[in-house]
């Protein structure tokens, strides 16, 4: 019972949250869509106003009409007409909403509609709310409507009597015809330029499209790839914890798509190395035989250890043969060749020894 009462709680307060989202946004809209129809219909106003004070200055004016004048008179014409079409358009668009709104409010208000699966307090503030925007929608429809009456009885009147009554002269006709075909001709042009406009916008768009399409595809490779990672990670644990980290190197090489350094190589030879030729003479007898470690007796091999130490001489890093290529702390390659070279005058010294031991 205590679920079921929390499971309606949660579904009573999901649906005054939708509510409260569509009252907003239907008040947001109807508000501008009621201050552009204001506004259409105040400059509608003022435009009749302007053309019933020319009429009358028309009247009296008789002959003394000019090119201008009538240019002026045109674009008033031109701009009434505009004007009636974008509130005829408002008025058309603010009709539909109204009878949207209406709609729902009948809805709401019959007791054996589907609506009765919300709250009685959620009904109840929908039918306010949707009564205040009626309210709201029908002054503005009946100053729009009162608008166009007007105006269209206006429309009515001209025709009858004449749009071209002002021109008194075939070439005060040829002058506003001239204007005319250039006016239209520039508002080709415009019109030519906002369609070039859009064109290049849509290509844009296709390309910004295009390119969240491979971004994506590359979110994607790079999920799979770390997934992949991931379990062969997971598979290295479970086998044998010791291969994990050749295994993560080998993973790292294959599936990174960052690049990796590729490890410095050491500058040097086993043997004589970084020693002129000069100083390499005294040391090269012909006689003299290279033996394998692995050869020599351990007699031989602790005497060899005794004299190298076994491994190789430390320098310090002020010391004189120090170069900047070796990165080493304290190994230094070139001393490689002095130890082979004592390594070879001990095997040579314990060679006489050995023959007279065999005769």
């Amino acid at each position: 019972m205590y679920k079921q009462l929390r499971k309606e709680g949660r579904r009573n307060e999901y649906e005054r949250h939708k509510l409260q989202a569509i009252n907003q946004r239907q008040k947001m809209v109807l508000q501008r869509k009621t201050e552009e129809a204001a506004m259409a219909t105040k400059r509608l106003k003022e435009l009749l106003e302007a053309r019933k004070s020319s009429a009358r200055d028309n009247t009296g004016m008789l002959l003394q009409t000019n090119e201008k004048a009538l240019q002026r008179w045109l674009e008033h014409e031109l701009e009434v007409m505009v004007n009636v079409h974008e509130v005829r358009f408002e008025y058309e668009s603010q009709s539909q909403v109204r009878a949207a709104m209406a709609e729902e409010l009948a809805v709401l208000k019959n007791r054996f509609a589907r609506a009765s699966s919300i709250t009685l307090n959620a009904r109840m503030t929908r039918i306010a709310s949707l009564e205040n925007m009626l309210s709201i929608s029908s002054d503005s429809l009946i100053a729009m409507a009162s608008q166009l009456s007007e105006a269209e009885e206006r429309e009515r009147s001209l025709t009858n009597r004449g749009r071209w009554n002002q021109l008194r002269s075939m070439g005060d006709a040829k002058n506003l015809l001239q204007y005319m075909f250039n006016s239209l001709g520039d508002t080709r042009c415009q019109l030519w330029e906002k369609d070039m406009e859009i064109k290049e916008m849509k290509e844009q768009l296709k390309e910004l499209v295009s390119l969240l399409r491979q971004s994506e595809l590359q979110r994607e490779d790079v999920e799979n790839e770390l997934k992949l990672r991931e379990q062969a990670v997971a598979i290295a644990l479970a086998t044998s914890p010791n291969s994990l980290e050749h295994i993560s190197d080998d993973m790292n090489g294959l599936l990174s798509p960052m690049s990796v350094p590729v490890r410095k190589q050491l500058k040097y030879c086993p043997g004589i190395v970084n020693v002129p030729v000069r100083e390499l003479v005294p040391f090269i007898d012909q006689t003299r035989k290279m033996v394998p470690l692995s050869q020599l007796p351990m007699k031989k091999l602790v005497a060899i250890g005794r004299a190298g130490n076994g491994k190789l001489w430390r320098w310090k890093r002020w010391h004189n043969k120090w170069h900047v290529q070796y990165k080493w702390k304290w190994q230094k390659p070139w001393r490689l060749s002095e130890w082979i070279r004592h390594s070879e005058e001990n095997i040579i010294k314990a060679k006489p020894r050995s023959r007279s031991f065999s005769y």
